[in-house]
């Protein structure tokens, strides 16, 4: 009876200490993800940093153990899409198509179609970048039909974009200048400030490859307004170098001079060694065209000493995979052997203590074997609360809601009240001891530092859904703060049973708040809960 009462404790200990550690891996991916969204446009290494943090993480985790939290999926997903973007752009094109596949392949294991078509879109231009217009063409029109499928008007108009110069490539004029006018409608119509600038640019790019200039050049304006208005410095600098282009072209060299030099500086600020090196050959024809032979020649050597160094760069970078290559498969081998040791050691050992006690001495080693895992897991769960702490406080939010605070203040007299009864029936101890009332007293002093742990790990979680309390207030303002407090739950991949558990209330209770907040968000039966507040 003793040895069941000890098991279930342990399989309690595993099952809150599993549960607190799906809730912080939660948050740390989530504040990655954040940080690398924040960097995106301004300082894409770092932003490139953060998400390739995200795609080790979870890798790792998932070495160990099968993750099955939607939230941290998705990120995963996220991740890889924007690092084939980012790999693109520096050049490195089998690692853009390598990311590109991971993407799809995680959304479509998963079933997450709400954003599957920009996978498909993404790798169609990692296979453009190789010149493979076939399979590029293919993966287009997937994405086209995913997105028809899943009434997504906003990536539609990307896929069209994105055929436009296809078409044109192959040069089919006449549906390249179709898809193009089908992006610029709806990004017209239903596009924010980055897609509409990126349909203006592309169908500027097209018009000045086709010779028509004047025409382009509205359209060229128009984008750089709504890039500045994103602060979208990569399209920004993208759009310099094409108004610099065009000056040339309209024989205005003073205007093509400023808007090339525009495009270098932010291109230094943006370290982008790939183009950089093409920005300065640019600069150097127009220098040469007005006869400025000595300024053409300066400007001719910087473009071949930055090629030069980056080809530099790109040779280093190609033997660093090489050797990491190699030594990741001598780490393969070694592992291999140690194990095939190891379990040539296990087998000999279990030979030799197999006696006619071997039934004691199984439950002897499952109990050592379960006290072992239980502390490994606690002393692993402590070092990933440390490194937390210390994200959280290198990355304090400015700002929280009234909301968040008057959540956190019921909890606070929540937690206060339980205290109160415990001292008063301490008091009462004194005068009677009874072994029941003992036993109460012991309950609720035991629930103060789970009530604090709760606590924890309720402001970590109001942090990271900052923006997103924001916008759900401003969808539903009828929302109460039980109602809020749920969706933030709920949205970091948290189960019913977790939601229940967090916030120290029955399973049925949750059933019924979330069956008022789908009345009050007004979703048809076929929409779930889950899906409606990860779009938000």
């Amino acid at each position: 009876m003793k040895i069941r009462a000890f098991l279930f404790f342990l399989w309690s200990c595993l099952g809150v200490t599993a549960q607190n550690e799906v809730i912080n891996d939660s948050i740390m991916v989530a504040n990655w993800y954040n940080h690398a969204v924040e960097n995106s446009d301004r300082k894409p290494k770092r932003a490139k940093l953060y998400l390739d943090t995200i795609v080790r993480f979870v890798d790792s985790v998932k070495h160990h153990k099968k993750v099955n939290n939607k939230f941290i999926i998705k990120r995963l997903a996220d991740a890889h899409h924007f690092l084939s973007y980012f790999e693109r752009r520096e050049s490195n094109f089998d690692q853009a198509l390598l990311h590109a596949q991971n993407s799809i392949k995680v959304k479509e294991e998963h079933h997450l179609y709400e954003s599957l078509a920009l996978s498909y879109h993404q790798r169609a231009l990692a296979w453009m970048s190789i010149f493979d217009t076939n399979e590029a063409f293919n993966d287009l029109i997937k994405a086209e039909q995913i997105a028809n499928q899943r009434n997504k008007g906003k990536q539609l108009l990307q896929v069209y974009s994105t055929l436009g110069t296809l078409s044109h490539d192959q040069n089919d004029t006449i549906n390249a200048y179709k898809f193009y006018r089908k992006s610029i409608v709806l990004a017209d119509s239903i596009g924010n400030n980055y897609q509409r600038a990126s349909s203006y640019a592309n169908y500027a790019s097209f018009l000045r490859k086709v010779g028509r200039m004047e025409e382009n050049f509205p359209y060229l304006k128009k984008a750089l307004e709504l890039h500045q208005l994103s602060n979208n410095k990569i399209g920004i600098e993208s759009d310099y170098f094409a108004l610099g282009v065009y000056y040339r072209y309209v024989n205005q060299p003073k205007e093509s001079i400023k808007y090339f030099k525009k495009a270098i500086a932010l291109n230094k600020e943006l370290k982008s060694d790939n183009t950089l090196p093409y920005r300065y050959l640019e600069l150097s024809k127009v220098y040469v065209k007005i006869g400025n032979y000595k300024k053409a020649y300066e400007t001719y050597i910087k473009y071949k000493d930055v090629l030069d160094e980056r080809n530099d760069i790109e040779k280093v970078r190609r033997m660093s995979k090489l050797e990491a290559g190699f030594e990741l498969e001598k780490t393969k081998l070694k592992d291999s052997l140690a194990y095939e040791q190891k379990l040539i050691l296990t087998k000999a050992t279990l030979e030799q203590k197999t006696t006619n006690r071997l039934w004691l001495i199984s439950i002897l080693t499952l109990c050592i074997m379960g006290i072992a895992v239980y502390i490994y897991i606690r002393n692993r769960q402590k070092i990933k609360e440390q490194a937390y702490q210390n994200i959280i406080l290198n990355n304090k939010v400015a700002t929280k809601t009234e909301e968040i605070t008057e959540l956190l203040k019921e909890t606070i007299q929540h937690i206060r009240s339980k205290e109160r009864i415990a001292e008063n029936l301490q008091k009462l101890s004194t005068e009677k001891e009874g072994a029941n009332l003992k036993s109460i007293i012991a309950d609720l002093n035991a629930s103060k530092s789970d009530n604090a742990k709760l606590m924890l790990i309720k402001q970590n979680i109001e942090q990271v859904n900052y923006e997103f309390i924001k916008k759900l207030k401003s969808k539903h303002p009828e929302l109460s703060k039980t109602d809020i407090e749920i969706c933030s739950l709920t949205r970091i991949g948290l189960s019913r049973k977790e939601v229940a558990n967090l916030r120290n209330t029955s399973l049925e209770a949750v059933k019924k708040s979330r069956s008022r907040l789908r009345k009050k968000m007004e979703l048809s039966a076929d929409v779930s809960i889950e899906d409606y507040i990860n779009s938000i």
